[in-house]
């Protein structure tokens, strides 16, 4: 459904996105996540056409963004919900709705009963005559997602939805996002909150400098997370020794050493690790201590579970 390849774009001399590839298959659900300025949002303003980049490809439902012809075919297939929420403040709800169908080519009855339908999945039908500037913010941000989806897109790009929504249009909108798992709508979705993202999205990419650093599910994530971080390993005496040993370890990738500090690439899990721990003292090396360190894909991801609130 969606296809980015070797994408760059640059403002000025500053690289925000940097030949990044993704593909996201029709009907998945593929979360985004990263630190404040690593590119997540001005990927989504890229997909979306609001951004042109200077080199690299987009299609959509095989269609390249880029190309004038395609563009209406792809307007009527895409939904987009930006991190910013504009709003038309002396509207009321249902008259705001109806702005963005007719946008999309719905009128009159057709549109309001479209309106209507939208507002009862996500339980605001007994606010379709207030004005949108009574409504908090957390309203405001599921009338964006509703505005989205008006015209039933089969792709749908969303910048942070949960972002500022309290608990209850938290739950009409996992509502909503089952209803759009059952309709095959293929979501692209960027996060500040990994347990958010992992609960609605098969497939978590984390974003770094506009690249894409490691990518599957939440199993994968840590895996290769833990997997790139540094073993460490300090010794009474005989350092000399222990490298010996190490340099017989198919699971050891590099090793240096610095007195009787030893730091290795260890591509093994924690069982490999407690297996190499053992050989080693049987081996009669006199191990000081023993450690994993933290990678930088765990620092991140150790960030999005405690729940940064930065804004991007």
């Amino acid at each position: 459904m969606l296809s980015v390849n070797q994408l760059t774009f640059k403002v000025k001399n500053k690289t925000l996105i940097d030949e990044l590839t993704l593909n996201v298959t029709p009907g998945s659900f593929y979360a985004l996540l990263g630190r404040k300025g690593s590119g997540k949002t001005t990927l989504l303003r890229l997909c979306s056409g609001l951004l042109e980049p200077q080199s690299g490809n987009i299609y959509i439902n095989g269609m390249d963004v880029s190309k004038r012809e395609n563009k209406k075919n792809i307007i009527r297939i895409l939904g987009y919900m930006g991190s910013q929420d504009g709003y038309f403040p002396r509207l009321q709800v249902m008259e705001y709705l109806e702005v963005y169908a007719h946008a999309q080519g719905l009128y009159g009855l057709a549109a309001r009963e479209r309106c209507m339908e939208v507002l009862q999945m996500g339980h605001l039908e007994r606010r379709a005559e207030q004005l949108v500037e009574e409504q908090s913010a957390s309203v405001r941000r599921e009338l964006s997602f509703l505005r989205a989806i008006l015209h039933r897109p089969r792709l749908l790009l969303l910048d942070d939805p949960f972002n500022g929504m309290e608990s209850a249009q938290k739950l009409a909108m996992e509502e909503l996002f089952a209803i759009l798992a059952e309709d095959e709508v293929t979501v692209l979705m960027a996060s500040q909150s990994l347990p958010d993202a992992a609960h609605l999205c098969g497939e978590i990419g984390i974003i770094e400098k506009g690249r894409i650093i490691s990518e599957g599910n939440l199993s994968d994530i840590l895996r290769q997370a833990r997997s790139e971080a540094l073993l460490y390993l300090r010794v009474c005496e005989a350092p000399e020794a222990a490298v010996a040993i190490l340099r017989k370890e198919a699971l050891v990738r590099t090793i240096s050493r610095d007195g009787n500090f030893i730091v290795m690439h260890f591509a093994g899990g924690i069982k490999d690790e407690a297996a190499l721990l053992k050989k080693l003292i049987e081996s009669n090396v006199k191990v000081y201590s023993f450690s994993r360190g933290q990678s930088s894909l765990e620092n991140l991801l150790e960030r999005e579970i405690s729940g940064g609130k930065g804004k991007r």
